[in-house]
Parts: C-alpha cells; structure tokens; sequence
C-alpha cells in the first residue's frame, strides 16, 4: 500500500495537518517541526493549544526544500 503524500489531501482550504502528521509526511521528528515553526521557515497557525499548518503552505514549504536540495 503506498503511503499518502501531502499533495494527496483534498485541496479545499480548510485542510490543516497537526505537527506531528507533518513530521510523518517529512520523515522528521515532530521537535525538528517545531524548529522551523519557531525559525519562521514555515507558517502555522495556532488553533487553541496546537499548531496547524494548512496544506498550501505544507506543499509550499515541501517545493521549497526540494528546491533548495
């Protein structure tokens, strides 16, 4: 079963992934999220007690790092 990529997720503007979803899509520790969260690198928004950052601006930040590579 192959496993689902960010760019998969439905595309209404409502779709917000936690931190830790978007660590597993990235493959990184939820903590390294967190990092670029506080560095600025990537946008989220706060939603009562947990981040979220909305899939335009997961897909944005994903382009922009295979960009740079």
């Amino acid at each position: 079963m192959r496993k689902r990529g960010i760019s998969d997720l439905p595309t209404h503007s409502d779709v917000y992934l936690t931190v830790p979803a978007f660590a597993e899509h990235m493959n990184a520790p939820d903590k390294t999220v967190r990092k670029w969260l506080h560095a600025g690198v990537l946008t989220a928004y706060r939603f009562q007690s947990e981040w979220r950052i909305s899939k335009t601006d997961a897909v944005l930040f994903v382009e922009g790092v295979r960009f740079r590579r």
